[in-house]
């Protein structure tokens, strides 16, 4: 079948397959060439080679496109393709004697392509990325395509506009991790992944409980997506289904509803496919990490239209910090159904049980300077034994796709989500940095703890989307508009409280950090209130992005939400219970235009809003949601689909953000500003370098506040970088590649009042990965590597707590696919 771009009337020329074999669009010499599809009646009558015979080879350095003919001479097979597939591609050769499919697996090592073999006709294909574009917009028939993903290098994005327009043509900043750079970095925890984006920052995670992280300055706890689904309740996405990652900056009210003004992240997962793949891999550390993970993948029939895959992880782990271990299995099972030329289905089912331990760092109260804190504790653990939060996912996952017509495209969406927690957690306020015994104080190292948690906790939330997608022509000028409706309505219920000490009281006893003595809570959680708090959010919007000539585009959107919360405090003490009710609406919208100064360079300018409620508590003066606003101004642009860049100048700005006062009233005082520039590459070079390089300035402070103002923002460096570099030996050692990261973070103010500031840091990450291609398909990789090479020990912050980065850890990976 041709396909064509799924996202503009004009086809993109990346999207076309070629209507004559790959050696005739190459200009190649010695073979005949055949249209795509076609096969002679002399060739189909000759006997297939086996796939175990070996064959001489001697075929010498040179372009891809010729070292492909050659092959296909010497080994006596047909082989077609996308003409575009081999441009600018190179290629070692090959020398020695092989299978037709060890040979095939050699010579296209690292070049981004995959062969299909049936008999003596082997086709070539891209190794796309399947996400969630399978419908056709502007021609009738549906087709299950995929971004041209390839190693680092993602030109498209979902995040930015709710359907898939090219990073280039966005006027806004958005990132995309590509599975590639996940398995290569060897990410399995969203936050490392995330520290590779510029103007992204770690904040306190719970000791890896839940997502946290800090975009612009700006806390974007509960921003985390999945599928374009918020996900409203703590725990860790299992990253062995994530596909890719989107990271949208600065206010994304528009396009999902309530929002943090620093940006929000999209994690995409992993579809069925048509084509059978099958792997199982094991990752080990030298702390005792064991995982399992298995992903299995085809289509159920001949025809291709009802596609499964399974993915499953399960891990027993040993960690770095004392007496930490974390439990944790998922079983993840999808089907695609194309159920006609005009529709197509996708249910999923997602089932994840996790004993994580909890870590809350050390409170920031009293220390004085920065040599105060406590070095060297990396795996220190400041809690108890039995810190752990425990959690039992339960999700379904349905989304129907129909085409209306050439230009109109429908689709329906709907999660389910339930999840049961019980968490015991055990953190100290204040800590005493200094000896303070002569004035009746406590010893240098002491900290006040308690034990407090959830015994019991439920939680429930239904989300739904109905969205509709036009590719309309006017005149000349092309627009890709998406309306759309969201609802979702969410309700947690817990039990809530303390733990009783080994002497039956609920007192605070003091724990020293340099001399700890464990057991001080023994008791079970008391429970001090039983809560209940729902939510019901719904959103209408409209967002069109307008090719108003080949170098002018506009993006406009539109969105108005309507929340309401309701929440419950119940004292089985006998207090009086707390009631709140708050119904709260706003209107958000975004504006942005983008020239192309040239096809590889672009200039835009955006504005965007977004809102948060500030729910209603006892005592809030005038009670408005807290708002933001964001300026953008960049430069960016795809060379070759081989280079993405841009470099962004933003002005963002929070109001209305609620400040308790020394009367102990509520007042909307406060207000935050933050300004900076980021600067984003990824780069892939004839399938041998493949690099991501990020900076970031950000200059974040309290602009408006009556304690604060002036103040920079704790915890977010003015300075930040990152480096991943990959090279593929495939001319000298072909399998393999040689893997190298840095990330640096510069000092940053400790805490609200700036009394002085962390110190910079910077970790290097080292590592090697090898895949030996095997008779058949088949393949083993082993990938083994270092993280923190130096061992450095990094100190840093968020408003509340110090937190001290991973020491130098020793891992190993090996994978087999079959």
């Amino acid at each position: 079948m041709l396909y064509r771009s799924t996202l503009r009337s004009k086809p993109h020329p990346a999207h076309r397959f070629s209507r004559l074999a790959l050696c005739l669009q190459l200009g190649c010499t010695g073979l005949v060439a055949l249209p795509l599809g076609y096969t002679n009646t002399a060739q189909a009558e000759i006997a297939p080679q086996s796939s175990a015979a070996l064959i001489q080879f001697n075929i010498p350095t040179g372009p891809l496109a010729e070292v492909i003919n050659r092959f296909a001479a010497d080994a006596d097979i047909f082989i077609s393709g996308r003409g575009d597939l081999t441009q600018g591609k190179q290629s070692p050769g090959l020398q020695g004697q092989y299978s037709v499919d060890q040979g095939l697996q050699q010579i296209l090592d690292g070049s981004g392509i995959h062969s299909v073999r049936s008999g003596n006709t082997v086709t070539l294909k891209d190794d796309e990325v399947m996400t969630l574009n399978p419908l056709q917009v502007g021609g009738k028939a549906i087709a299950v395509i995929g971004t041209r993903e390839h190693g680092y290098t993602a030109p498209e994005s979902v995040s930015a506009t709710r359907s898939y327009v090219p990073l280039v043509d966005i006027p806004r900043s958005v990132q995309v991790i590509s599975q590639q750079f996940i398995q290569d970095v060897n990410i399995d925890r969203l936050e490392d992944a995330l520290m590779y984006i510029p103007g992204v920052e770690r904040a306190n995670d719970l000791g890896q409980l839940e997502h946290s992280v800090i975009i612009r300055g700006f806390s974007s706890d509960g921003m985390t997506f999945r599928n374009g689904k918020r996900q409203r309740y703590g725990g860790q996405i299992d990253m062995s289904t994530v596909e890719r990652m989107e990271v949208l900056k600065g206010p994304a009210s528009v396009q999902f509803g309530v929002n943090s003004p620093g940006g929000i992240v999209n994690v995409i997962t992993k579809k069925p496919l048509e084509e059978a793949q099958r792997s199982v891999k094991v990752r080990l550390d030298e702390y005792g990490k064991r995982e399992l993970l298995a992903d299995i993948t085809g289509a159920t029939n001949s025809t291709g239209n009802v596609m499964y895959r399974l993915i499953a992880s399960s891990e027993d782990s040993e960690t770095h910090r004392d007496f930490a271990q974390v439990k944790s299995s998922t079983i993840a099972p999808s089907l695609r159904l194309l159920i006609s030329e005009d529709t197509l289905l996708d249910v999923e089912y997602q089932y994840q049980h996790s004993e994580r331990p909890i870590n809350q760092g050390l409170p920031q109260e009293n220390f004085k300077s920065f040599n105060q804190i406590p070095k060297n504790l990396a795996s220190a653990n400041f809690g108890e034994r039995g810190d752990v939060g425990e959690y039992t996912n339960k999700l379904f996952d349905i989304t129907l796709q129909h085409q209306l017509n050439d230009n109109l495209r429908a689709e329906l969406s709907y999660v389910y989500v339930k999840q049961d927690l019980s968490t015991r957690s055990t953190s100290g306020w204040p800590y005493y940095p200094v000896d303070t015994l002569e004035d009746g104080g406590y010893a240098a190292g002491s900290l006040v703890r308690e034990t407090f948690g959830y015994p019991e906790k439920e939680s429930k939330s239904h989300q739904m989307s109905a969205l509709l997608h036009a590719d309309i022509d006017i005149g000349s000028t092309n627009h890709l508009i998406t309306v759309g409706i969201d609802y979702s309505s969410a309700e947690a219920t817990g039990k809530f409280g303390w733990a009783e000490t080994h002497d039956n009281t609920l007192s605070f006893p003091v724990f020293n950090i340099f001399n700890p003595i464990y057991g001080q809570y023994a008791g079970d959680i008391e429970v001090q209130s039983i809560e209940d708090y729902k939510t019901k959010e719904s959103g209408i919007f409209i967002n069109e992005t307008a090719y108003l000539s080949d170098d002018l585009i506009v993006n406009l959107g539109v969105r108005y939400d309507r929340i309401d919360e309701q929440a419950t405090e119940i004292y089985p003490d006998g207090s009086d219970p707390y009631y709140a009710d708050d119904d709260e609406s706003d209107t958000s919208w975004n504006a942005g235009v983008l020239y192309k100064i040239i096809p590889e360079l672009s200039l835009y300018s955006s504005y965007s809003t977004s809102f948060e409620p500030n729910y209603a508590r006892p005592g809030v003066e005038a009670n408005k949601n807290e708002k933001g606003k964001q300026w953008e101004l960049g430069i960016k642009g795809d060379v070759n689909g081989e280079l993405l860049y841009s470099v962004v100048y933003y002005d963002l700005e929070k109001t209305n953000v609620a400040k308790t006062l020394p009367d102990n009233t509520t007042r909307l005082v406060g207000e935050q500003t933050s300004k900076g520039v980021e600067i984003d590459i990824s780069y892939d070079l004839a399938d041998e370098w493949k690099l991501l390089a990020s900076y970031a300035y950000t200059k974040a402070r309290y602009s408006k506040d009556p304690d604060l103002e002036g103040n920079k923002v704790p915890g977010v460096s003015p300075h930040a970088a990152a480096l991943f570099v990959s090279y593929s030996l495939r001319n000298s050692i072909p399998g393999l590649s040689v893997l190298g990261g840095i990330k640096y973070k510069g000092k940053a103010p400790f805490n609200d009042a700036n009394d002085f500031d962390t110190k910079a840091f910077t970790t290097i990450d080292f590592a090697m990965k090898y895949r030996l291609a095997l008779p058949g398909d088949d393949a083993l990789t082993i990938q083994a590597g270092v993280k923190n090479v130096t061992d450095e020990e990094g100190i840093w912050t968020d408003s509340w707590s110090v937190n001290y980065s991973n020491p130098r850890t020793v891992y190993v990976n090996a994978g087999y696919e079959f």
